[in-house]
């Protein structure tokens, strides 16, 4: 089971597609960088996961449970 796993993650501020169908899998002892130029979506991305801010569109699961299904913050850390 993937620690953390996105589908088809999208997020628009207004009229501004900040991330646009992201698709990942972190598996257990695997590493990730987000890699880009101001504007690519890194922190937006991170913010997501986090949940500081909720996806216009997609998934996201840490350790196998979707984010719509409780506060993972609780849980994380």
């Amino acid at each position: 089971m993937p620690l953390i796993e996105t589908y088809n993650l999208s997020k628009r501020y207004g009229d501004i597609l900040a991330l646009n169908n992201l698709c990942f899998k972190l598996e257990e002892g695997e590493s990730l960088a987000l890699l880009g130029r101001n504007g690519a979506g890194k922190t937006t991305t991170m913010k997501l996961i986090l949940e500081l801010i909720r996806p216009t569109s997609g998934t996201i699961k840490v350790i196998g449970r979707d984010h719509r299904d409780h506060n993972l913050r609780r849980e994380i850390g």
